[in-house]
C-alpha cells in the first residue's frame, strides 16, 4: 500500500519542488518582539525562479496577519488559486469550528471576505488547519488571513498563490492521448485532454519517482469542491496539479481522471492505465479515482458531465469485469464498498457532494445497462441515509455524537470496527423519519481510527463512516 505524504508544515515548497520550471518565492515573516509586531521582509530566490507561484509565511498572535501586496497576474490567467496551512505551536488544538478567512482588496478599494474550507483529501491532523483551494479574480491587489471570534495565539500561516497563466502555454485540444486504452473493451474510453494539452509542467510522463500500479477493483467518484464556473477549465486542472504537487508535496495530481461541466475528460495522474492515485485517504490500492470539477454541495451536475462520468466508469468496469451494483471487500481500506462508490463511502468527507452522491445509483444502473443490455435500466433500491459524526476527529475521553438523517423510518445495525477490522460493538438501532441523534457510548475506545457501518436487516451495507480519535 502506497500512502502519499499529505504535506510538510516546515517547508514552503517554492524553492525545491522538482516538477515546476523556474520559480520565485516571496516570504513574509512576522515575529512578535516586545509585545509588538515587527515586519521583516525576506526575499528568497532559487536558481530557477517561478513566476507562477508566490508563497508567504506569517507568524502572528492576533486575529489577522498583516496585509500583503500581490504581484500583478499574468494577462492570460483567468483566475488565481490560493490555499493556506494554519498551525499552532506544539500541536495545540485548533477548534473544530475554526473558520479562517481570506480577506482580499481589489484595485478599486473594494474588500471581500472568503471563508476557507478545510481540505478533505487527507486525514485531519491535530493542531493543523489546511484549506481547500479557492479561486479568486486576477484584479486582486492585496490580501490577508483573518480568524475573527477565535482566541488563538502564535499561529503559523503558510499560504500560496498560483497563477496558471504564467505556465508556458500549449494547445488545449481534445485528443486520444493513448488510443490503446480505448480498444480494450466494447465500451471504449472517450476522447480526452492529455497532460501535455492541459499544460502539466512535468509533461506527459510520470517520471520521479517511478509510477506505482494497482489492480483496480473499485471506482471512486470525487468532486473538486472548487469553482463551479470557469472560462478555462484546463487552467483549473493545472491549479489542482500545482496544489497537490507543490503545496501538498505529492508526486503528482491525485486523481486518475477529471471531468469538467462541459463533459470534457482530462487525463490526471501520469503513468497510464492502472497507475496508483492518491485520492482515497491513504487507502488507494485497488482504486481508480475520477474527479468531477465543481462543488456539488452547491450546484447540480450538468448532463454532459454526468454522461462523460458514466462513459469513463463504464470503460473501466468493462475492462476489469466489475459489476457496478456489487458490494465487494476493498482490502486496502478494510471496507465493504460498491464497485462504484463515492469518496465519502470510505472517508469522513462530504465529497463528492450531496448532488452528485445521490446520482450514484443512476450511474451504476447506466453502467449495468451498457455492460448487460438485456437487463435494461433498473435502479437498485436507494436507501437515503446520512450520518455525521461530531466531533470528528474527537477524543476518546469526550462524547461522540452520531447524527443520522433518514428519509423514512429504518431499522438496522450499527457496527463499529477498529483499525484491524475487529468488531468493537454491534448495536441494533431504529431510526425515525428525519433527524436522529445518538451518543456513541463505548468506554473502551482508545486513540486510533474506527469504521462505523450501518447495515439494514438484510445485511446490505448502507454506509461506512470513518471516526478518528486523536487521544
Amino acid at each position: 500500500m502506497v500512502i502519499e505524504e499529505p504535506y510538510s508544515l516546515d517547508v514552503v515548497r517554492s524553492l525545491n519542488q522538482k516538477p515546476m520550471t523556474p520559480r520565485l518565492s516571496i516570504q513574509w515573516v512576522l515575529l512578535l518582539m516586545s509585545a509588538t509586531f515587527v515586519h521583516v521582509q525576506v526575499h528568497a530566490q532559487s536558481l530557477r525562479p517561478d513566476p507562477a507561484r508566490f508563497s508567504f509565511v506569517d507568524i502572528a498572535t492576533e486575529s489577522a496577519t498583516p496585509s500583503h501586496v500581490l504581484p500583478a497576474a499574468h494577462p492570460k490567467s483567468s483566475f488565481r488559486a490560493f490555499n493556506a496551512i494554519i498551525s499552532t505551536e506544539n500541536e495545540e488544538t485548533i477548534p473544530t469550528d475554526f473558520q479562517p478567512q481570506l480577506v482580499v482588496t481589489y484595485a478599486n478599494g473594494r474588500q471581500e471576505k472568503i471563508t476557507l474550507s478545510p481540505f478533505q483529501e487527507a486525514e485531519p491532523r491535530l493542531g493543523v488547519f489546511r484549506s481547500d483551494l479557492v479561486y479568486v479574480s486576477t484584479s486582486i491587489r492585496s490580501y490577508q488571513i483573518s480568524w475573527p471570534n477565535q482566541n488563538l495565539s502564535n499561529l503559523k500561516v503558510v499560504g500560496e498563490w498560483f497563477d496558471p497563466g504564467a505556465v508556458v502555454a500549449n494547445p488545449n485540444q481534445v485528443n486520444d492521448g493513448n488510443p490503446s486504452l480505448r480498444a480494450n473493451c466494447s465500451a471504449p474510453l472517450p476522447s480526452y485532454v492529455n497532460r501535455v494539452a492541459w499544460n502539466c509542467p512535468s509533461g506527459q510522463a510520470y517520471t520521479t519517482p517511478p509510477a506505482s500500479y494497482t489492480q483496480v477493483t473499485h471506482l471512486i467518484v470525487h468532486h473538486s469542491a472548487g469553482v463551479n464556473t470557469s472560462s478555462n477549465w484546463p487552467q483549473v486542472v493545472l491549479s489542482i496539479w500545482n496544489y497537490h504537487v507543490n503545496s501538498n508535496g505529492w508526486s503528482d495530481i491525485a486523481y486518475n481522471w477529471l471531468v469538467d461541466p462541459n463533459g470534457v475528460v482530462y487525463e490526471g495522474r501520469g503513468g497510464g492505465d492502472n497507475v496508483l492515485g492518491a485520492h482515497f485517504c491513504g487507502t488507494n490500492a485497488g482504486t481508480m479515482g475520477v474527479c468531477m470539477l465543481g462543488n456539488f454541495q452547491q450546484v447540480e451536475v450538468a448532463q454532459k458531465a454526468f454522461d462523460s462520468l458514466v462513459k469513463v466508469l463504464t470503460w473501466k468496469a468493462c475492462a476489469r469485469n466489475l459489476d457496478p451494483n456489487q458490494i465487494a471487500f476493498h482490502p486496502s481500506s478494510g471496507l465493504q464498498l460498491y464497485r462504484v462508490s463515492g469518496h465519502r463511502d470510505g472517508c469522513s468527507t462530504e465529497c463528492p457532494g450531496d448532488n452528485l452522491y445521490k446520482l450514484l445509483p443512476q450511474v451504476r444502473s447506466r453502467i449495468s445497462a451498457v455492460l448487460n443490455p438485456s437487463t435494461g435500466i433498473n435502479d437498485p433500491t436507494d436507501v437515503p441515509l446520512k450520518l455525521a459524526i461530531s466531533p470528528n476527529p474527537g477524543r476518546a475521553s469526550e462524547s461522540i455524537w452520531l447524527n443520522f438523517e433518514s428519509q423514512g423510518p429504518k431499522s438496522g445495525t450499527l457496527i463499529v470496527f477498529d483499525s484491524q477490522g475487529q468488531v468493537v460493538q454491534r448495536q441494533p438501532l431504529r431510526l425515525t423519519d428525519g433527524k436522529n441523534t445518538w451518543l456513541l457510548n463505548i468506554p473502551q475506545l482508545t486513540k486510533g481510527q474506527y469504521i462505523l457501518r450501518w447495515e439494514d436487516y438484510d445485511g446490505l451495507v448502507v454506509l461506512n463512516q470513518r471516526l478518528v480519535l486523536i487521544e
